[in-house]
């Protein structure tokens, strides 16, 4: 016996399909069934819970009437499941077709530990992109009137998801809460705390969210794609400032300039146009503190 009926069959090479609980009936109906009583198979492990949410995300399948009242009635026991097996299935779930079952688990308290009671617009997921990472940043940002980074981290922290994760999606939402440059040098300034390869992600984000079209930025995105954007892109060394004679308080100085230029003229990031700027560094300075670039 397993929790749905639609994963409850066998085959066996003599006797055939062993269905004893009309699971191949259920799949031709599309619809997710807990096998027998659905409060007993959810009570036997409440993981089921969010295992037949998920099954109905990925297959795009409904959800049988009763299995559905087990499930908003049984949701907070789920509190007695690791965080860990609960964030694997939320995760599969998030990435399926119907993302927005997820607003079961939350609004009938099964993710109350990892503080999510409510959300707002949960349809919106399913016009994000199909990532687990992406569908998880919008379900906070949707789900979450307290937005701070504090608040994210302690969330992602409990649901026990690896920094690699928990550090894009904390980008993610860090990307919904700027306000978008409006010019190449400003968007390479960004750069530094958002790398250009999550701007996409981000856009997506904030095109569903904030229901903005972010062509012009799209654009400027494809326009400065591998210009240099900071120190180490830079066609010069410090070694080559110090054997112009820059003592190392300065080399640093020079280079911050030196980008700066780049930023808005990336045509001159040559090791012979910035050593001929680097002579003339006051002349820069003066530039940069002026505006004139």
């Amino acid at each position: 016996r397993r929790d749905l009926t639609i994963n409850a069959m066998a085959w066996h090479p003599k006797r055939g399909l062993c269905d004893p609980f009309g699971g191949k009936s259920d799949l031709q109906k599309r619809v997710t069934r807990a096998v027998g009583d659905p409060n007993i198979r959810f009570k036997e492990d409440a993981l089921r819970i969010l295992r037949c949410l998920r099954f109905a995300s990925e297959l795009d399948f409904d959800i049988e009437i009763n299995t559905l009242e087990s499930i908003k009635n049984l949701a907070p026991t789920l509190k007695n499941i690791s965080a860990e097996r609960i964030s694997c299935e939320l995760g599969r779930l998030l990435a399926g077709v119907r993302p927005q079952l997820c607003a079961l688990a939350i609004e009938y308290g099964g993710l109350a530990d990892f503080g999510l009671e409510h959300i707002k617009q949960p349809d919106l997921l399913c016009r994000i992109p199909d990532s687990a990472t992406l569908r998880l940043a919008g379900l906070l940002w949707l789900s979450l009137d307290d937005k701070s980074a504090s608040k994210i981290q302690s969330i992602l922290r409990r649901m026990r998801l690896d920094n690699r994760t928990i550090h894009k999606v904390k980008s993610l939402l860090s990307g919904l809460d700027i306000t978008l440059p409006t010019d190449a040098a400003a968007l390479k300034r960004k750069f530094s705390i958002l790398k250009p390869e999550i701007w996409g992600d981000i856009l997506s984000l904030r095109s569903v969210l904030l229901n903005e079209d972010n062509e012009e930025i799209y654009q400027l995105l494809s326009k400065i794609s591998g210009q240099p954007w900071n120190r180490s892109m830079l066609d010069i060394s410090g070694d080559d400032l110090h054997d112009m004679g820059y003592d190392n308080r300065m080399v640093g100085e020079v280079l911050q300039a030196l980008t700066e230029l780049v930023l808005y003229h990336p045509e001159l990031n040559t090791k012979d146009a910035l050593l001929n700027q680097a002579k003339d560094y006051n002349s820069l300075k003066d530039k940069i503190s002026e505006g004139h670039l």
